[in-house]
């Protein structure tokens, strides 16, 4: 049951990364899909519960595994309403923004980009500069159109980039910057 439930989450992330971004001044924002905060408020909710639970009838010897399953469960919601709210990578005609789930920007110009490489295990594309590091999520709503970008931008092709061919016929979408 439960990775049949995780199986449809992601496909349906899945299929949010194949749609337009969000566009704002002329930039493309690119944001993980609701879903990963609706499930990150589902496991936030209950692990703030079981916590509150433990400190009204509190007891020695269960407060421990009270602590315990809010940081699992709480800590595990917050990373998530984290990533939904706050990560977010902005895409402009002079470069490319990651904004961190804890706030922190990273820019890269497109004249600076060395390498652009997909990690198929960790589903996201690298995109690295001399001394800076963009790490782009496969979930993210609009990929595709990121992907494509890249490719007009810094002429390193999906190919070069070792995206799977799966992934390559999937979608074609071109969007503007």
């Amino acid at each position: 049951m439960p990775t049949g439930l995780i199986h449809t989450i992601l496909d349906n992330a899945y299929e949010k990364s194949k749609t337009k971004p969000k566009r704002k001044n002329k930039k493309l924002i690119f944001v993980l899909p609701k879903v990963f905060g609706v499930i990150g408020w589902i496991s936030f909710i209950p692990g703030l519960l079981i916590l509150i639970y433990g400190l009204i009838d509190y007891n020695k010897e269960n407060i421990g595994t009270q602590f315990g399953l809010f940081g699992l469960f709480g800590g595990l919601g917050l990373l998530l309403i984290c990533l939904r709210r706050v990560m977010r990578i902005v895409v402009s005609n002079k470069g490319i923004t990651k904004t961190s789930m804890i706030g922190t920007k990273k820019y890269i110009d497109w004249r600076e980009i060395r390498s652009v490489k997909y990690k198929k295990v960790a589903q996201e594309l690298v995109i690295k500069s001399q001394n800076k590091k963009i790490r782009c999520n496969l979930y993210l709503v609009g990929f595709y159109g990121l992907v494509e970008i890249i490719e007009k931008k810094t002429k390193i092709t999906k190919t070069d980039m070792n995206i799977p061919t799966e992934i390559i016929t999937q979608h074609n979408t071109v969007y503007k910057t």
